[in-house]
This record gives structure tokens, C-alpha cells and sequence, in this order.
């Protein structure tokens, strides 16, 4: 009897693990997955209605794509994880220039991906997955669209609905600044869960003043003016490099920021050591917040 209830608070413990580990919403496809190990890479080069890439310029972008996962992994290596890109998986199709009519912020990201596929010459994702004889459940795919257009880069994670974490990364910001290396960066920390910590969608001006103070040098907070850049420690704890972090910083959640609610504000993380098999929960804690949130919503 004693070993039933003992397997049973286990299997509790791994199931909250699994699902509450980055607090994150796993997508149809696969639980989200931390910025470790190795990442598989698809990058592809977007001609538009009015832009066609030159070789020179992609080129430039290659290079500024090596630059950028050499500075991940030197970031990672600071919080002493482990990152390795392959850029190689899907030689095929990598560095491919394909033509989309627009490429729009706030298109539906499974439209993209849609599209991409076909100019690839694939039926649909699956069909990609699997000529590729590619795991999308235990590997991690990613895919970067270089445009050749002027405007905001941006990701799309499987908290927006996509189920394949898309970067795209314009060569120009709408403001005329070149993309370099950091932007490239940026937007693949969000592919992993990153948080924006600068004013705008995401935090409140209070916030985005804050977060300068705290991190002054963070990759999320500014890409353009700064260029000596770091993963600071929240963005560190989102993209799972260390599993300690201090309440105060919930208030960056964006989900607050927009007045909703969140998860964040329900599970409280406890560490042992700071490293990432520092995890600890309450599960007492976690059993009685349910019950009260419970009898809230039969009231």
C-alpha cells in the first residue's frame, strides 16, 4: 500500500515536472524543450514582391548566422550548459532561397509554415519530417527565414499557436538598421522562450525601466545601440539554463503585462544547488492552491 501511494506522489511530482518545468504551454507536437544540447537548424532565404536576395548579401547573413550561434554557445557555456547547432541535417533544403509573396508580423505562423513547405516541395510539415527521417518529438528543429524586406524580426513559438518555432529575421528593421548578429540571436532566444524585456507588447514602461536597471546589458532589453550584450540571468532561467529564480522577477511575464492571467503567478520554483537538476516543488503547496481555485470556480 505504501509503494502504490509512494509511485503515485512520484508519478504527481514527474507529470508537474514535465509540464510546469519552463512554464511553458507545449504544443500538439512536442513539450517544449529547453536551449540545450543539439539544435537543428533549417535556414532559408525568402525573396519577396519587390526583393530578390544577392549572393553577397546572403553570404553576409551566413556569416552573421555563424556568429550568432558562436556567441549562444559561449553564452550557454557562462551558465555551464551545453550547446551545439547543426546546421547540416537538412543539407538538402538548408540555405535554400524560396519566394513568398509577403512576409507580414502577425501572419498565422502554420500559414508560413504551410507555404514554406510547398516552396520546398513538400506536401506539409509531416511530409518534411518525414522524408527527412526527422524526430520532431525528440530532436530539436527550428527554422530561420532570412526576408528580404524591411521590417520588425520576430518568432513564432508554440505559444503562438505554431507547431514549428519560426524565426524571421528581416534584413533591414523597418527603422533602417542592418541586421547583425545579436537580432539573429534575439529572436532565436525566443524560439525557447524568451521574454522581450524592453517597452512595448510585452512590458509596461515601469517594467522595461526596471529591467534596464537590472539588466543593463541584456539581449532581450536592446539589440541596436548596445554591443557589449549578454543572456542575462531571467532570459538564462526562461531558455532553461538554471532553475533559479527569484519571485520579483514574475512581474516581466508578459501575460501580466497584458493584464491576463498566468502561470507563473501559480508555481513557485525551489532550487537545491542552482543548476538545472535543482528542482523542487511543494506539492502540499501546489495540492491546496488547486482545491482553493477550485471551490473559487464552483462558487
Amino acid at each position: 500500500m505504501k509503494s502504490k501511494m509512494l509511485f503515485s506522489v512520484l508519478l504527481i511530482f514527474f507529470k508537474i515536472f514535465i509540464s510546469q518545468g519552463q512554464n511553458f504551454k507545449p504544443s500538439k507536437e512536442k513539450l517544449y524543450q529547453s536551449m540545450t544540447g543539439e539544435v537543428h537548424i533549417l535556414t532559408l532565404f525568402v525573396d519577396t514582391q519587390n526583393n530578390y536576395w544577392e549572393d553577397d548579401e546572403k553570404e553576409y547573413y551566413k556569416k552573421q548566422l555563424a556568429k550568432s550561434q558562436n556567441w549562444l554557445v559561449e553564452e550557454a557555456e557562462f551558465y555551464e550548459q551545453e550547446l551545439e547547432f547543426n546546421n547540416e541535417t537538412f543539407f538538402v533544403d538548408n540555405y535554400e532561397t524560396i519566394y513568398l509573396e509577403k512576409v507580414r508580423r502577425g501572419d498565422y505562423p502554420k500559414r508560413t509554415i504551410a507555404k514554406v513547405m510547398d516552396e520546398l516541395g513538400y506536401t506539409d510539415l509531416d511530409d518534411f519530417l518525414k522524408r527527412n527521417y526527422f524526430d520532431f518529438k525528440v530532436q530539436k528543429l527550428k527554422l530561420l527565414l532570412f526576408v528580404k524586406s524591411l521590417d520588425r524580426s520576430h518568432a513564432y513559438n508554440s505559444f503562438s499557436n505554431s507547431d514549428l518555432d519560426i524565426s524571421v529575421v528581416y534584413c533591414q528593421h523597418s527603422n533602417g538598421m542592418v541586421t547583425d548578429h545579436y537580432v539573429i540571436s534575439h529572436e532565436v532566444l525566443h524560439q525557447f522562450g524568451a521574454w522581450d524585456l524592453y517597452h512595448g507588447q510585452s512590458q509596461t514602461l515601469k517594467n522595461a525601466e526596471k529591467a534596464k536597471e537590472i539588466f543593463p546589458n541584456s539581449i532581450m532589453a536592446n539589440t541596436f545601440f548596445n554591443k557589449n550584450l549578454n543572456v542575462d540571468e531571467l532570459t538564462a532561467w526562461r531558455v532553461g539554463w538554471h532553475y533559479e529564480m527569484g519571485d520579483e522577477y514574475m512581474d516581466f511575464d508578459p501575460a501580466k503585462s497584458r493584464g491576463k492571467p498566468t502561470a507563473n503567478e501559480k508555481y513557485k520554483r525551489k532550487s537545491k544547488t542552482g543548476k538545472s537538476d535543482g528542482i523542487k516543488f511543494d506539492l502540499k503547496n501546489l495540492r491546496r492552491k488547486k482545491k482553493e481555485e477550485k471551490e473559487k470556480s464552483n462558487n
